[in-house]
């Protein structure tokens, strides 16, 4: 199913996170689903929201 004023539909969406979640690169994401890198950026952006750490590295650790 296609939101409004969207074109790609969520099982795409969904199939795009899949594939990021396994490291794969922007452009091999496109090339695999058909669809831009733009659009992969922007699913990826909606989608995966960074959050802190809750300890320092090791490095940083007095």
């Amino acid at each position: 199913m296609v939101s409004t004023n969207h074109a790609i539909g969520h099982g795409l969406a969904t199939h795009v996170l899949k594939l990021a979640s396994k490291s794969l690169p922007a452009k091999t994401i496109a090339s695999l689903t058909g669809i831009s890198t733009n659009s992969v950026q922007r699913i990826l952006t909606a989608n995966i929201h960074p959050h802190a750490s809750r300890r320092l590295p090791i490095n940083l650790v007095a």
